[in-house]
Protein backbone atom coordinates (compact mmCIF):
# COMPACT_ATOMS: atom_id res chain seq x y z
CA UNK A 1 0.00 0.00 0.00
CA UNK A 2 1.60 3.57 -0.89
CA UNK A 3 1.63 6.41 1.37
CA UNK A 4 -0.74 8.45 -0.27
CA UNK A 5 -3.59 5.59 0.40
CA UNK A 6 -3.98 6.50 3.92
CA UNK A 7 -4.80 10.53 3.15
CA UNK A 8 -7.44 8.76 1.29
CA UNK A 9 -7.71 5.56 3.89
CA UNK A 10 -7.94 3.03 0.58
CA UNK A 11 -7.29 -0.39 1.38
CA UNK A 12 -4.27 -2.54 -0.16
CA UNK A 13 -4.96 -4.78 -3.19
CA UNK A 14 -3.11 -7.46 -3.55
CA UNK A 15 -1.27 -8.84 -6.42
CA UNK A 16 -0.66 -5.41 -7.35
CA UNK A 17 2.55 -4.89 -9.23
CA UNK A 18 4.75 -1.69 -8.51
CA UNK A 19 4.60 0.61 -11.53
CA UNK A 20 7.90 1.78 -12.86
CA UNK A 21 9.04 5.19 -14.89
CA UNK A 22 11.98 4.10 -17.81
CA UNK A 23 14.49 6.54 -17.62
CA UNK A 24 17.11 7.88 -20.14
CA UNK A 25 20.00 9.00 -19.49
CA UNK A 26 18.71 10.90 -16.24
CA UNK A 27 21.14 10.38 -13.13
CA UNK A 28 23.60 8.90 -15.27
CA UNK A 29 26.43 9.91 -12.00
CA UNK A 30 23.85 9.21 -9.64
CA UNK A 31 23.02 13.10 -8.75
CA UNK A 32 19.59 13.90 -8.54
CA UNK A 33 17.73 17.07 -7.19
CA UNK A 34 14.23 17.25 -6.03
CA UNK A 35 12.67 20.53 -5.14
CA UNK A 36 10.18 20.47 -2.39
CA UNK A 37 6.26 21.80 -1.98
CA UNK A 38 5.23 20.39 0.98
CA UNK A 39 6.21 17.63 3.77
CA UNK A 40 3.67 15.64 5.61
CA UNK A 41 3.90 12.93 8.89
CA UNK A 42 2.18 10.01 7.69
CA UNK A 43 0.96 7.28 10.16
CA UNK A 44 2.40 4.03 9.59
CA UNK A 45 4.95 5.97 6.94
CA UNK A 46 6.86 8.59 8.01
CA UNK A 47 7.74 11.85 6.47
CA UNK A 48 6.44 12.31 2.97
CA UNK A 49 7.97 14.92 0.93
CA UNK A 50 5.82 16.10 -2.15
CA UNK A 51 7.63 18.26 -4.91
CA UNK A 52 9.23 17.81 -8.22
CA UNK A 53 12.50 16.12 -10.05
CA UNK A 54 14.58 18.87 -11.29
CA UNK A 55 17.26 17.55 -12.63
CA UNK A 56 18.61 13.44 -12.46
CA UNK A 57 17.06 10.58 -11.81
CA UNK A 58 15.59 9.81 -8.22
CA UNK A 59 15.21 5.83 -7.09
CA UNK A 60 15.25 4.12 -3.52
CA UNK A 61 18.38 3.85 -1.66
CA UNK A 62 19.27 7.58 -2.54
CA UNK A 63 21.02 9.13 0.52
CA UNK A 64 20.95 13.18 0.89
CA UNK A 65 21.93 15.36 3.84
CA UNK A 66 19.03 17.96 5.15
CA UNK A 67 20.26 19.99 8.41
CA UNK A 68 23.09 17.95 8.83
CA UNK A 69 21.23 14.62 8.91
CA UNK A 70 21.46 12.28 6.46
CA UNK A 71 18.29 10.66 5.12
CA UNK A 72 17.43 7.76 2.81
CA UNK A 73 14.79 7.64 -0.29
CA UNK A 74 12.48 4.42 1.22
CA UNK A 75 10.08 4.48 -1.42
CA UNK A 76 8.64 7.17 -4.55
CA UNK A 77 5.12 7.70 -5.51
CA UNK A 78 3.22 9.93 -7.98
CA UNK A 79 -0.61 10.14 -8.41
CA UNK A 80 -0.97 7.04 -6.00
CA UNK A 81 1.16 4.36 -7.62
CA UNK A 82 4.67 2.94 -6.39
CA UNK A 83 8.00 4.01 -8.82
CA UNK A 84 11.37 2.16 -8.98
CA UNK A 85 12.69 5.17 -10.42
CA UNK A 86 11.50 9.08 -11.11
CA UNK A 87 12.72 11.22 -13.51
CA UNK A 88 12.99 14.92 -14.39
CA UNK A 89 9.45 16.64 -14.25
CA UNK A 90 7.55 14.27 -12.44
CA UNK A 91 5.54 15.71 -9.76
CA UNK A 92 6.56 12.70 -6.83
CA UNK A 93 5.99 11.76 -3.21
CA UNK A 94 8.67 10.73 -1.43
CA UNK A 95 9.31 8.62 1.97
CA UNK A 96 12.01 9.65 3.85
CA UNK A 97 13.94 8.29 6.73
CA UNK A 98 16.32 9.43 9.46
CA UNK A 99 14.23 13.16 9.33
CA UNK A 100 11.55 15.18 10.93
CA UNK A 101 8.85 17.58 9.48
CA UNK A 102 11.12 20.41 10.71
CA UNK A 103 14.25 19.71 8.83
CA UNK A 104 12.34 21.19 5.84
CA UNK A 105 11.40 24.48 4.13
CA UNK A 106 8.97 24.86 1.32
CA UNK A 107 10.81 25.16 -1.54
CA UNK A 108 14.05 24.57 -0.76
CA UNK A 109 16.25 21.84 -3.14
CA UNK A 110 17.74 18.35 -1.80
CA UNK A 111 20.41 16.64 -3.33
CA UNK A 112 20.48 13.35 -3.52
CA UNK A 113 23.00 11.12 -4.12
Amino acid sequence: MGFFDFLFGKKPQKGVENESVSSASAGFFGNSKFQLSDVYNIKGVGIVVVGKVIDGALVPGQTAQVNGKKTTVKTIEAHHKRLAEAKVGQDIGVALSGVSREDFLPGMIIEFS
